[in-house]
């Protein structure tokens, strides 16, 4: 049994609110609060997109404008720097010996 699993519905609720305030709140620093919503999981925005990761807050910079951008990375510093993992992340991935999985394109990690 995993420890979620020992959590209420209530318990899961607050934390499902409380990243969904918190999107709010980063929407409305960027100048943006009026193209907050929900997409799905903890995906949110419309014409503009961030996702909480384990790592924290990342904007989808294919969806976000440039002036949104703008505002998030000075709100985010980590952004780059999450960016820059991604980045490095992904060259290990496709390094010689690791298979991509013609399915769901993750990769098999041979260490």
């Amino acid at each position: 049994m995993s420890r979620i699993d020992q959590m209420t519905e209530r318990q899961l609720a607050e934390i499902g609110e409380a990243a969904a305030y918190e999107a709010a709140t980063i929407f409305a620093r960027c100048g943006a609060g009026d193209d907050f919503c929900h997409q799905t999981g903890l995906v949110f925005g419309g014409t503009n997109r961030i996702k909480l990761t384990p790592l924290g807050w990342v904007a989808d910079e294919s969806y976000c404008t440039e002036r949104f951008l703008r505002q998030f990375k000075a709100l985010h510093p980590l952004h780059k720097e999450l960016a820059a993992t991604k980045a490095q992340l992904k060259d290990w991935e496709e390094a010689e010996g690791n298979e991509q999985c013609p399915h769901c394109g993750r990769y098999t990690i041979h260490v």
